[in-house]
């Protein structure tokens, strides 16, 4: 499944899906442009018939109690469209990213406004250390 970096001619389709999250979001096309430009944070999107069907975010900070930790929010496919191998080739390009760039730790947004997908147990050197929370193999 093609899952790539999100650009800034992006931004009306990540809008469209950002009201799939939730229906009260406020369209806001600069905070989209600001996150594609910021180091510590990857918007990535899933193309389906050359349209952006899907999106999710990993956003990277560092601790210096535990190094560096990947964030995965913005979890969003097009309803229509909502299947297992697609939330699943979204979250495997978020542990694949976090990996190269060394994060020891990834943890996950999961509000009661988004529709969670499959439960990863484990995953590319990840493992499920708390109930949202996955840390690297030692």
């Amino acid at each position: 499944m093609p899952i790539r970096g999100a650009k800034p001619e992006d931004v009306t389709a990540l809008m469209r899906l950002f009201h799939c999250l939730d229906k009260n979001y406020s369209d806001n096309p600069e905070a989209i442009l600001a996150s594609l430009n910021q180091p510590g944070t990857i918007v990535l999107v899933f193309e389906e018939d050359g349209q952006v069907q899907g999106t999710a975010t990993l956003s990277v900070r560092g601790s210096p109690t535990q190094g560096l930790i990947g964030h995965v929010d913005n979890r969003i496919v097009e309803p229509a469209l909502r299947r297992p191998e697609i939330w699943n080739e979204l979250l495997d390009k978020c542990y694949e990213i976090a990996g190269e760039i060394g994060c020891l730790y990834i943890d996950f947004d999961e509000s009661g406004l988004r529709v969670a997908p499959p439960k990863p147990g484990q995953k590319d050197g990840f493992f499920r250390r708390l109930s949202d929370v996955l840390a690297k193999t030692p």
